[in-house]
């Protein structure tokens, strides 16, 4: 009989603290997964706008698919391999990501027809195959190997290790739309009253530049410090919730593996 999982208050704990004391050593990681794969969609994209015979063009979407995707993985797995073992080096090779692509795609196979079919077992499946890259990255099975490794690990305790997925993480998603409630609340606060004046310019037959004009230095400081400090609030978030979501992710399998009496 397996022993009791890490406790859902240990993983929040561990979690919060990896925020504030891992996102100086994590931050390329967690800022590559947000950025890196954008860019690289963008830079094909921009041939694609400027000359309308290579729009759609099938070559050029399944290189920047691969990049792209390939950038996200690297990324992602020297992420977890910080936090499943902090005191070794990252290091993340092009065979790992190929290996991690390999997983993650027969897992789309088996869970795509999953959920459009057959829907409660495909959110089974789904967590059952939740450990198959922490079990690669961390024990080096082959893909394969790593998803039934991963469905062996939960067998017998699927409601606790689903449980513990969805209470942290709706815990730091509370938190998250509160902080965005608050800060998208005050930008609309201060776009409606500046454009309260262009409106009122608008409505008593003013033109749009004139009326635009209205805005003044001092509004227009105001809608641009309140955009930069929206993104710099999405960024900011973003990377601790990567780094949270990454620590719960690892604990959890840390746990499974341990209390693993069979």
């Amino acid at each position: 009989m397996n022993l009791p999982l890490i406790g859902i208050d240990k993983l929040l704990a561990d979690s919060w603290n990896s925020m504030l004391k891992d996102w100086k050593q994590t931050l390329g990681w967690t800022l590559g997964i947000m950025f890196v794969p954008t860019l690289i969609n963008i830079v094909f994209a921009l041939p694609q706008i400027a000359a309308p015979e290579l729009r759609g063009s099938f070559l050029i979407q399944m290189v920047a698919f691969f990049l792209a995707t390939g950038t996200s993985i690297y990324f992602t797995a020297g992420l977890f391999r910080y936090f499943l073992n902090k005191e070794k080096p990252v290091s993340v090779s092009f065979q790992n990501v190929v290996s991690l692509f390999w997983i993650g795609a027969i897992m789309a196979l088996i869970l795509i027809p999953a959920f459009l079919f057959f829907i409660i077992p495909g959110i089974w499946l789904a967590v059952a195959f939740s450990m198959a890259v922490p079990i690669y990255l961390n024990e080096g099975k082959g893909g394969w190997q790593s998803i039934k490794a991963s469905y062996s690990l939960i067998k017998g305790r699927w409601w606790a290790t689903v449980i513990r997925f969805i209470i942290p993480n709706f815990v730091y998603g509370i938190g998250v739309s509160f902080i965005f409630g608050v800060i998208i609340t005050i930008f609309i606060l201060v776009a409606g009253a500046a454009a309260s004046g262009v409106v009122l310019a608008l409505a008593k037959g003013v033109d749009s530049a004139t009326a635009l004009a209205t805005l003044g230095p001092v509004a227009v400081i105001s809608l641009i410090v309140c955009a930069l400090v929206f993104l710099l609030c999405f960024i900011i978030t973003n990377v601790f919730l990567s780094i949270a979501y990454t620590s719960i992710w690892t604990n959890l399998y840390k746990s499974l593996s341990e209390t693993t009496t069979q």
